[in-house]
């Protein structure tokens, strides 16, 4: 049986450490029907995220002006969001 995250909620802080060790922190709370969100830099600024999507298995965020954005499905096993995120070029990221 396979349990989609939004029966535990995306809403809430999501960490992932990129590689070469820039951490990055997500934060999404609940509005309306979906969800809004910033992105969490390590010296504390925050951008807001343009487009969030989640179906509970994947996961999509944007910010236009950065040109960036985060693919992920959902493992159930690690409890965590794993895939890319693209800026200038694709990272592996995973946040949990």
């Amino acid at each position: 049986m396979t349990t989609s995250v939004l029966a535990q909620g995306l809403a809430g802080d999501w960490i992932g450490q990129m590689n070469g060790g820039f951490k990055v922190r997500i934060h999404f709370e609940r509005a309306g029907s979906g969800f809004s969100g910033k992105l969490i830099n390590p010296s504390g600024n925050e951008t807001v995220l343009d487009q969030i999507t989640s179906d509970g298995t994947h996961l999509h965020f944007a910010v236009n002006k950065l040109s960036l954005s985060y693919d992920a499905v959902w493992s159930d096993e690690e409890k965590a969001w794993k895939g890319n995120l693209t800026f200038q070029q694709v990272y592996p990221l995973v946040l949990k």
